[in-house]
């Protein structure tokens, strides 16, 4: 969001000179959007609406679960919450499962790390333009933006508020020095998590962040990852349009 406000700088020192509204009219506009993606952008996924049940993690025991393993993927379609993404395995890809990874026993439940900066000091490092810089490839900060909406269609995660994990803030940060919880940290929550499913069988012991949206890059940000949502979203006519 810093860099983004440099840019709009930027933009508005390049047109001041001009007669023209619309250099103007164009800064407002991305300015506002701006404003609306920032906070958009830094939220997790919560319960709200249709369907917020269906943010839980699907593990054996609950009717989730046992409907999603008695499907037969015999058609030439996946399903809306991404099972039958893959022949081999109907729960890899799909939604509300433990990340699963290559590395099966690698569990993440202890953090570690803890001699590591802190991830607002990179950030800050990452982020450190002093100068204005032309991207080399003639891309806006929209493409920022872009990729964040794109992150979001395949991971999404819900916050665990009874465990909390915050981010030290340096004392020389020029964004957050007056916005940490009173002793220089910025307040932030570890995601929840579940035992990882393997073929629909439980790792047991391996716990890692529930991801509540199919891991495809299927639009599911914007029809959702299940029937519940998806059809409370669409027309009732059956048009296909929502």
């Amino acid at each position: 969001a810093r860099g983004a406000a440099r840019s709009l700088t930027r933009f508005i020192s390049m047109h001041n000179r001009s007669n023209s509204p619309f250099p103007l009219l164009i800064t407002f506009i991305t300015f506002s959007l701006l404003l609306l993606l920032t906070p958009a952008a830094a939220q997790l996924a919560r319960k709200n609406g249709r369907g917020s049940f269906l943010l839980d993690p699907v593990v054996p025991g609950i009717p989730r679960y046992r409907r999603r393993s008695r499907l037969h993927c015999r058609g030439p379609y996946r399903t809306l919450d991404g099972a039958c993404t893959a022949s081999h395995d109907l729960f890899a890809a799909s939604a509300s499962i433990a990340h699963y990874s290559r590395f099966k026993r690698l569990d993440n439940s202890d953090p570690t790390g803890q001699y590591l900066p802190s991830a607002r000091t990179i950030s800050n490092l990452l982020c450190n333009q002093l100068v204005p810089t032309c991207n080399a490839r003639k891309m806006s900060q929209m493409v920022t933006f872009f990729g964040q909406f794109l992150d979001h269609v395949f991971v999404a995660t819900t916050a665990n508020n009874s465990e909390p994990f915050p981010i030290p803030i340096p004392q020389d940060d020029s964004v957050f020095p007056n916005a940490t919880d009173g002793q220089g940290h910025l307040p932030f929550s570890r995601s929840k998590r579940a035992e990882v499913l393997h073929k629909g069988r439980v790792l047991t012991g391996v716990y890692r962040p529930v991801n509540v949206v199919s891991q495809c890059i299927d639009l599911s940000a914007v029809y959702g990852s299940d029937f519940t949502r998806n059809k409370a979203l669409r027309t009732e006519n059956d048009d296909g349009k929502l």
